[in-house]
């Protein structure tokens, strides 16, 4: 709901942030600091949250946008942070913090196949599957769905289903 929100406040760096860093599981340092050559077409298997759109595809506009050497990111920190503050507030988050998106994206997978900890564990880069386990938590993100407002609750499951409309700006 975070990243809907953002592209539809036209925050668009700041959504294609926040799709970028839950779909890449990223640390938020990592997500800041990427560069054009760092974009390219990731190869997923279906199921890993990727299939209506890809990486290549939110980050297309930012690239081309940035010469090779300047970072795809470059809102400044406090702009950022006001931006983030902002859509998280919007959609019943304000407790929730950037770096929290890594878990969220872990979690999100285990959701639709909890038997992915291995793949989990892979794309988080983690050397012990009990790392993996500290931050993929479904039970926790069940319960805070469930005390979400009715209303935020339906936006946030609409974006996801529609979210490559609104990445490419086609809403209806």
């Amino acid at each position: 709901g975070t990243a809907a929100a953002g592209y539809l406040l036209n925050y668009r760096q700041l959504g294609q942030r926040i799709l970028v860093t839950f779909y890449l599981k990223l640390r938020p340092g990592e997500s800041a600091l990427l560069l054009p050559q760092d974009i390219h077409q990731p190869s997923r298997p279906p199921g890993s949250g990727l299939e209506h759109y890809s990486v290549a595809e939110i980050l297309a506009a930012p690239k081309a946008e940035c010469g090779s050497h300047e970072r795809v990111f470059n809102q400044q920190a406090f702009q950022f942070q006001k931006r983030w503050n902002h859509v998280r507030r919007l959609v019943g988050e304000t407790k929730t913090h950037f770096y929290q998106l890594r878990h969220r994206g872990a979690t999100a997978v285990l959701l639709k196949n909890p038997r992915a900890s291995q793949q989990v564990q892979n794309e988080f880069r983690h050397h012990l599957a009990a790392s993996t386990r500290r931050y993929a938590n479904p039970g926790l993100i069940r319960k805070q769905l469930e005390k979400k407002h009715p209303a935020i609750r339906k936006f946030c499951q609409v974006a996801m289903q529609d979210m490559s409309s609104i990445v490419q700006h086609r809403l209806s």
